[in-house]
């Protein structure tokens, strides 16, 4: 009888245990998910803002090139090739921060993948 108490109150407690591992899990899950898709729309915002800045000035500054002398024309003509330079680079750069992401996810799925595959991980109590 005290055994079969004590197994009773082992499935219970193990129960108990896996809900609390299992509750945990998704929420890490979940709040790991929304995390990862703040960050996209973070960078996405951040990226596509620099690249609508810098191509204003572009604008602003091919605006103002046909108002100016020839050799002002010269100065100018260098200030836009450093804003296309620049243009360059904050692409180049929202390249690779995409690729750093990608890299960073696929580093996630294979800690997920442990996670689940892990020998230490509590199975729920057969019914």
């Amino acid at each position: 009888r005290i055994r079969e108490e004590y197994n009773v109150k082992l499935a219970q407690r193990v129960e108990e245990v896996t809900r609390r591992y299992e509750s945990q899990a998704l929420e890490w899950s979940t709040k790991t998910a929304e995390l990862l898709r703040r960050r996209d729309e973070i960078h996405e915002a951040r990226t596509a803002e620099r690249v609508r800045e810098v191509w204003q000035e572009y604008m602003e500054e091919l605006n103002q090139y046909s108002q100016h002398t020839q050799t002002e024309l010269d100065v100018k003509d260098q200030q836009l090739k450093a804003k296309d330079r620049e243009l360059i680079d904050c692409l180049g750069e929202s390249h690779r921060l995409r690729a750093d992401i990608d890299d960073k996810d696929r580093e996630i799925a294979l800690l997920r993948l442990k996670l689940e595959k892990s020998p230490g991980r509590i199975k729920k109590a057969p019914r």
